[in-house]
Order: C-alpha cells, then structure tokens, then sequence
C-alpha cells in the first residue's frame, strides 16, 4: 500500500472536469519543478470505444504527492490537461 501523504508532501488533485458518461481517467504524465512552483502535466485519457460505460455524470481526478522541498506556494501550481 503507497504512503499517505504527510506534512513534508505537496499534493496536486488534477480534475478532469464533468464527463457526459463514465469511463473516463486523468493520467498524470509529468510532474516538475519550476523554481517554487509544481508544474504538472496530465492527460484526459476517454474509454475505449468499445467499452460499456455508466451513463452518468463522471468528474475523473488524480492525486499526485511529492516532497514539498523548497515549494513556497503550493497553490501556485499549473496544470495541462491533454485530450
């Protein structure tokens, strides 16, 4: 089982936004620093077409925890979401 984040962890929830139905994900692809700030890059991976999916409102997320080190301001963090 992964740690659970502590106190010396920054933490970055990237949110996929509402989806018409389920299935989808947010694949996290790279996580950087950029001076103080936390730079992350994800994917909005859609589900396969030949997937059955749950026909509902889907918001798909994914948590990413690294060392807060030298971060000043976590809440100064950028975030690309790819299609």
């Amino acid at each position: 089982m992964d740690q659970y984040p502590t106190e010396a962890d920054a933490v970055s929830v990237v949110c996929g936004g509402t989806q018409a139905n389920g299935g989808y994900g947010v694949t996290v692809r790279e996580v950087r620093r950029q001076g103080s700030v936390l730079q992350v890059t994800a994917r909005l991976v859609p589900p396969p077409d030949d997937l059955a999916t749950t026909q509902a409102l889907a918001n798909p997320y994914s948590v990413v925890a690294v060392p807060r080190a030298d971060l000043t301001e976590v809440a100064n963090t950028t975030v690309q979401l790819q299609r």
